[in-house]
């Protein structure tokens, strides 16, 4: 772990990721978004590098999902035209 690595509270998750509390810990129970540590017996965070990878991870998602997308409407383009 790097030595400035940094926790912050579902308040900071919520505002980074634009996700909702609701949606947050729906995402962690199915596996799909990072699960929060103890910070102490009642408090629990996350650490900001595995909420920024995540968000990294579905901007690069995103982006080839929308490259395939523009590759078949390109491709139905071509073929309506020839």
């Amino acid at each position: 772990m790097v030595n400035d690595e940094a926790i912050e509270r579902i308040e900071q998750v919520e505002a980074r990721t634009g996700l909702k509390k609701s949606a947050i810990y729906a995402r962690v129970a199915r596996g799909e978004f990072p699960a929060p540590i103890a910070i102490t017996d009642k408090a629990k965070g996350w650490l900001r590098s595995e909420v920024v990878a995540w968000i990294q991870s579905r901007a690069e998602l995103s982006r080839r999902d929308s490259q395939a997308s523009r590759k078949c409407r390109d491709a139905d383009t071509i073929e309506t035209t020839a």
